[in-house]
């Protein structure tokens, strides 16, 4: 028993990296621009994401630019600003070498995140490339769950088997989608774990390995890159939320039901403030006394950001049931809404009433006086014969 406890003492333990104030996982990702990775990790409460242009050597410039701007100047904020880095179908050439040494470091030192997503291209005719022979030659590739083969594809499959037990792809219908066909083979280091392969050939599809004090996670077939419409997958979400969760070495909820649940909530929120902040915006055109609906949208506003905390604590629950209380308090503004347009449009209705009424009346005055009684026409005169 002894022995069993000094060797978990000893083992390496990860400790989840998030912002200290806002208990939020912060991340960057490295790649093309048009990406839907940031929009759709930050449907989770829990995560806020930018992007950085970067793309293949073509956009070397463009890249610059964005470096420029976003990328912190310092190893200090670097690891101050950031939880995740994730490497997405890019080369290495816009990077500096210190910089690529900041992101070993501050995996192995720090406990910072690290995702690579379709990182296996290498420079043959005919595919996209994101050089990965020369990925192999920098700093970051110690940091790498596998080994980068060159020369070698996965056979040609979109399915994948999940083959180890975790919240993390324990998604129902994962196995019936479609992923990417052929990708560049990935190779599991010693220590990694492999969470799912290809159905066909059984090579590693996704590939996490514990860094010195942080994880990585490779996914070779890209995380967004579906074999099918993303959105035709329920948990499309939650399969990219846990990636950021996976690296950041934050808890993956084990109640993917409610936790969908409340992201679908919180989505469901959004718009329906927005449709009623468009009606009201409607109704103000007409000069309607709009207050009292938007003092009771002010009320129900905050009732977000508690159940947003709610959820960063992972309090699922509890932010479940603030948000059903919100979808009440939703029902009787939208009706009130719905109450003052009918009123600011009495008088509209009341008008057009009027004028169709009357332009009826003048018409049916008219048709009756030229049509039946016809007294625009001169009778004829009596006749005779001759």
């Amino acid at each position: 028993m002894f022995v069993i406890f000094l060797i978990l003492l000893t083992s390496p333990q990860i400790q989840g990296k998030v912002d200290p104030e806002s208990k939020k996982i912060r991340v960057v990702l490295f790649g093309e621009g048009w990406s839907i990775v940031p929009l759709i990790l930050m449907t989770d409460p829990k995560v806020t994401a930018i992007v950085i242009p970067a793309g293949d050597e073509t956009h070397a410039s463009y890249m610059d630019r964005f470096m420029r701007i976003y990328m912190p100047r310092t190893y200090e904020r670097w690891v101050g600003d950031l939880d995740i880095f994730m490497l997405s179908d890019l080369t290495p050439w816009g990077f500096t070498n210190e910089q690529l040494v900041w992101m070993r470091r501050s995996i192995e030192e720090q406990g910072m995140g690290m995702i690579l997503s379709e990182m296996g291209w290498y420079g043959i005719t005919g595919w996209t490339g994101n050089a990965c022979e020369d990925w192999l030659k920098t700093p970051v590739y110690d940091a790498y769950p596998c080994d980068m083969t060159l020369e070698a594809e996965n056979e040609d499959c979109p399915y994948l088997d999940v083959v180890q037990e975790g919240a993390f792809l324990d998604l129902p219908g994962i196995e019936q989608v479609g992923f990417a066909y052929e990708q560049g083979l990935h190779v599991p280091r010693a220590g990694a774990t492999t969470w799912a392969v290809y159905r066909k050939g059984r090579e590693a599809a996704i590939i996490t390995r514990l860094y010195g004090q942080g994880m990585a996670v490779a996914n070779s077939m890209g995380i967004e890159r579906f074999n099918q419409p993303y959105y035709e997958w329920k948990y499309y979400k939650d399969y990219f939320a846990n990636h950021a969760y996976m690296a950041a070495g934050v808890p993956v909820p084990e109640d993917i039901e409610l936790v969908h649940r409340v992201r679908e909530q919180l989505e469901s929120f959004r718009d329906q403030r927005a449709l009623i902040i468009g009606m009201i915006d409607f109704i103000d055109k007409f000069n309607a006394n709009t207050r009292p609906v938007e003092q009771m949208l002010a009320d129900v506003t905050p009732m977000r950001k508690e159940a947003e905390d709610l959820y960063i604590e992972q309090r699922y629950d509890e932010s479940s049931s603030v948000l059903l209380d919100a979808v009440k308090r939703f029902d009787e503004i939208n009706a009130a809404a719905i109450r003052l347009r009918d009123q600011a449009l009495l008088w509209i209705y009341v008008i057009e009433w009027t004028a169709v009424s009357a332009t009826s009346l003048i018409t049916a005055v008219l048709v009756w006086a030229l049509m039946v009684r016809r007294k625009l026409y001169r009778e004829v005169g009596t006749t005779r014969m001759v």
